[in-house]
């Protein structure tokens, strides 16, 4: 094995971050030996611990060390790296990235960056970077990842470095989401830097306060400074520079207050409520049917593809389960998530289109890995619901490929719904293109998943509904 095969992170000149055989190994720099030392010991970053703000994390000992070496393909990344103290994180149930984020997610990112600038300031620590990607959601809780971003400042410096990355990260996406509608995934899988102010400005054609505290007046004074080294600033005692400091963390909370995403409306946000397509008795049947599935198999880990606003996703987390939950729609998802928060359930709403899942991103494509990379025999169960029809119609994924893509995520069990060309919602989105579908029935639905999985349990819910249990064949 390559070393470069191996999942790390490099950019960090105060250590390295390795992903090796499922645990999460951190490499400190001997540079940074000394301020790691002072660092790990202060109440601030020990507050944070306790309150699972920071991801928790061992150092490892010598006879733990010793142990490790004796795998030869981990010896060798370990002289690489020329390290004296090796962490140990705790691993994150499932990484999740800004661009699969909700409105109010990154919003609660935002929230706990400035929470952790502030609460390490009397430590004369700061943050030497303020980027979403330092940050994974554990269910509806963000942590922040990123150890090292942690760093001893100047007690004399007002100034925060940091600042301008929390502006394009984080400040600049949530405004453009409000005011101009641009999806949170879109600022963030067009350049995972965030956005600038000219590309904002381009698109800001209404105004506000914000507008010119935020974008207008920036990029008007950015036309009159010149290009010059930076030179650390100092003030005359340490009192007076946390003061600035806090008088900035106080601005920023007040500029992020007035960027509290709203609840809007969407195409399928009321789709759960209305619920049109369905009689209560054939909802009732389903949903019986899955709750019978959800008690007998018990299963520890579900992926509900096409969750909406989350209705069976919340069943299979009272049911004892953790749930990820996905749907291309941002305010569906969003709304999941501040149910979810509210009722601190274990589910994880992430904002994903199946048919066209994230791709990997950044050096080599390895920093930032794909979706399906992740989900691969992620979960016990997949939950795909009310939603192959728009794969098959709207998206023109084959139906094998679908039944592909469900084995490849669960490693057992399945619950899907087979909808009929017949269906008024399938006759909706298929306009015209009738024929393409005229050798699908429920005979070629089972069929076809059939190469893939054994089929447990079936149940009609109506005339062109039926919804069906089946686990994973054992030689897949």
């Amino acid at each position: 094995m390559f070393f470069d095969e191996i999942h790390t992170t490099f950019r960090d000149p105060a250590g390295s971050l390795l992903k090796y055989e499922g645990k999460i190994f951190r490499f400190i720099n001997p540079s940074y030996e000394k301020e790691f030392n002072e660092l790990q010991i202060l109440k601030g970053l020990k507050k944070l611990l306790e309150n699972n703000d920071l991801s928790k994390f061992k150092i490892l000992k010598n006879n733990e060390l010793s142990s490790l070496l004796k795998d030869q393909k981990f010896s060798k990344i370990f002289k690489k790296f020329n390290s004296n103290i090796v962490l140990e994180h705790e691993v994150m149930d499932f990484v999740n990235y800004p661009y699969e984020w909700s409105n109010n997610m990154l919003f609660d990112a935002a929230k706990l960056t400035l929470h952790l600038f502030e609460n390490m300031l009397s430590e004369t620590y700061g943050l030497k970077d303020a980027t979403p990607f330092n940050i994974i959601f554990e269910n509806t809780k963000p942590v922040f990842v990123d150890l090292l971003s942690f760093e001893k400042r100047d007690p004399l410096d007002p100034i925060w470095l940091g600042l301008s990355q929390f502006t394009k990260t984080f400040l600049l996406p949530l405004y453009m989401n409000k005011f101009a509608k641009t999806p949170i995934s879109k600022s963030f899988l067009s350049n995972i830097d965030g956005l600038n102010l000219q590309d904002c400005l381009i698109k800001t054609n209404f105004f506000n306060s914000l507008s010119y505290s935020l974008i207008k007046i920036p990029n008007f004074l950015s036309k009159f400074t010149k290009a010059k080294h930076y030179k650390p600033q100092k003030v005359k005692n340490k009192e007076f520079a946390n003061f600035i400091l806090s008088k900035l963390i106080k601005k920023l909370k007040k500029r992020l207050k007035l960027l509290k995403p709203r609840i809007n409306k969407s195409t399928w946000s009321n789709y759960m409520a209305d619920q049109t397509h369905y009689e209560k008795s054939d909802f009732s049947i389903k949903e019986k049917f899955i709750k019978k599935i959800l008690t007998d198999s018990k299963p520890k880990k579900v992926l509900d593809i096409g969750s909406n606003t989350g209705h069976f996703s919340i069943l299979a987390a009272q049911n004892g389960a953790k749930v990820i939950s996905l749907d291309n729609d941002p305010m569906v998802i969003d709304l999941l998530y501040l149910k979810a928060k509210a009722k601190n359930l274990n589910i994880l709403p992430m904002v994903v289109n199946i048919s066209r899942p994230t791709p990997s991103f950044g050096w080599k494509n390895k920093e930032y890995s794909s979706f399906i990379q992740r989900a691969t025999k992620s979960t016990d169960l997949v939950l795909m619901l009310a939603l192959i029809h728009h794969m098959q119609v709207s998206d023109q994924i084959p139906l094998l490929e679908i039944a592909s893509l469900a084995a490849l995520a669960t490693k057992d069990g399945l619950i899907i719904e087979y909808i009929d060309p017949q269906d008024p919602m399938f006759k909706k989105i298929v306009r015209g293109r009738e024929y393409l579908y005229l050798d699908l029935n429920i005979d070629n639905f089972k069929k076809t998943f059939e190469n893939y999985f054994s089929i447990l349990d079936e149940q009609k819910i109506n005339e062109t509904r039926s919804i069906f249990y089946m686990r994973k064949k054992q030689n897949l």
